[in-house]
């Protein structure tokens, strides 16, 4: 059971250092998803998908000024709860 928490919590924690590396990172547009997507390999084939998906919601949602802004505060967003549920895995 252990295995399987520790196993847990370096997922999550992989996931909240790529959402928080996308969020500080500069700016993303929809070339750099699409060239994740077209690479399809396993990890970034995943990010790509969910970066550009999210990108094309914020696209569509919201004026233009305010995608990257919104965008990385999806990403931190995105890290914090991943960095909670690698918690909540050890007080279960």
């Amino acid at each position: 059971m252990i295995l399987v928490k520790v196993l847990v919590t370096i997922t999550l924690l992989i996931l909240s250092i790529t959402a928080t590396a996308f969020a500080f990172a500069k700016e993303k547009d929809e070339k750099f998803f699409s060239e994740m997507i077209s690479d399809g390999s396993g990890i970034l084939f995943f990010f790509g998908v969910l970066g550009l998906s999210v990108f094309k919601l914020l696209k569509f949602i919201l004026p233009e000024m305010f995608h990257f802004f919104i965008y990385k505060l999806v990403s931190l967003l995105i890290a914090a709860l991943c960095i909670i549920a690698s918690i909540i895995v050890w007080i279960v």
